[in-house]
């Protein structure tokens, strides 16, 4: 096995092959990255439909008796509500942090020399210093212009998700206001020989 072989990975990359990534044009993120919130606080009330509808005149179909614990719907909500907004909080801090931080890589990193020779040091003479732009520089440039859409996409998707779960929680609020109404507008069989 060569010097440049790993006992490791059998089928190394090969250094002088390339990534590919130089000759590719980096991503690009046409969207803009959401704004969450969470708009209920708690879940509305459930509030049976009480109107009259175009149906009044219809005989309502007859079914078996069932049971709807619309506290045990409410409690799932709130859990819900709640959940959800921890993870409101969180995808906004770490979105402030991803776009406040678009320096982070060292794309404007500087290297600082320090010169002060033994005959200046006797003397107590200042040192001079140069400022010149970092050897990482390019490499920064060129990661970031990867990276900062990839980071934009991915903070949209997450806004996608907790947009479905808000979505989920209006959707056990829908089921509760329907089977408010249900009960509302429920009706006894009329007996038999009346």
């Amino acid at each position: 096995m060569g010097a440049d072989r790993s006992k490791y990975d059998a089928t190394p990359l090969d250094p002088n092959a390339g990534g590919g990534g130089s000759d590719s044009a980096p991503p690009t993120f046409n969207g803009t990255v959401p704004d969450v919130h969470v708009a209920w606080g708690s879940p509305p009330p459930v509030v049976a439909d009480t109107s009259k509808g175009n149906s009044s005149d219809s005989i309502p179909p007859e079914h078996n008796a069932f049971k709807v614990d619309i506290g045990s719907i409410k409690e799932s909500e709130q859990g819900m509500l709640s959940a959800g907004s921890i993870m409101v909080d969180a995808y906004e801090n770490l979105k402030n942090m991803v776009l406040s931080s678009q320096e982070i890589f060292g794309q404007n990193a500087t290297v600082t020399t320090t010169r002060q020779g033994n005959q200046a040091a006797a003397s107590g003479a200042q040192a001079t210093s140069d400022t010149n732009p970092s050897p990482v520089q390019d490499a920064a440039k060129q990661f970031a212009s990867y990276i900062f859409p990839a980071e934009e996409n991915v903070l949209e998707q997450v806004a996608d998700s907790l947009e479905l779960i808000g979505q989920l929680v209006a959707a056990f609020n829908g089921a509760a206001q329907a089977y408010a109404t249900a009960d509302y507008k429920s009706a006894f069989p009329v007996p038999a020989g009346y």
